[in-house]
């Protein structure tokens, strides 16, 4: 993973004028994957960076671009391989991965792109690519409680380890470099956020 950090980092610093990577982080429900959604619906403002995925699809993926699905064992080989940032394996056979490849691609040639991170690795992924801009989505426990369950697609069990997961949110809220917080009722005022944000690194 070391060796293919110094790889992407050194085209990055050879690029005259490199896009900027944001990655998005935060627990299970606190709305990444919707905002992730409507600030790549149009790629020339940002782009989207596919996650590397082990889990089965669910009725909600139809039409999502967000992840990129495969084999459990495919997903070792890559993992073995230093092909991403960052990865995590959680409980239930998930595991979740951001390419190297598809992260940096579009930053050599100027565009901007938006990925999103497992919880708990933002220290490692700044370590490792500290020109990331990481920015944690932000919710009570409560909000996170009633969207898991709203979902209908996890079990009670998955429920409890998302949530154990959300609890621990507030150790790792040092290393962000912005934080936006997406309660009910909040998700445009942190759409706008982030696209301001993008705007002004961009310029």
């Amino acid at each position: 993973m070391q060796d293919e950090a110094r790889l992407w980092r050194a085209k990055l610093h050879a690029c005259e004028r490199p896009g900027t990577l944001f990655l998005l982080d935060g627990a299970s429900s606190s709305g990444k994957s919707t905002l992730v959604d409507r600030l790549t619906a149009d790629p020339a403002f940002l782009e989207l960076v596919p996650r590397y995925c082990t889990r089965g699809r669910r009725p909600d993926d139809q039409g999502r671009r967000e992840y990129i699905f495969v084999p459990h064992g495919t997903f070792r080989e890559r993992a073995a391989a230093g092909a991403f940032i960052e990865y995590r394996d959680f409980e239930f056979g998930m595991s979740y991965g951001l390419p190297w490849a598809e992260a940096i691609m579009p930053l050599l040639q100027g565009r901007p792109a938006l990925g999103v991170i497992n919880l708990g690795n933002v220290e490692h992924v700044k370590a490792l690519l500290p020109e990331a801009v990481t920015v944690l989505v932000d919710a009570s426990l409560d909000t996170i409680r009633k969207r898991l369950i709203a979902r209908g697609v996890n079990t009670p069990e998955q429920i409890a380890e998302r949530l154990g997961n959300a609890a621990r949110v507030q150790e790792f809220r040092k290393f962000y470099d912005y934080v936006v917080t997406n309660e009910e009722g909040a998700l445009t005022e942190a759409e706008s956020y982030l696209r301001n944000l993008v705007r002004s690194r961009r310029s």
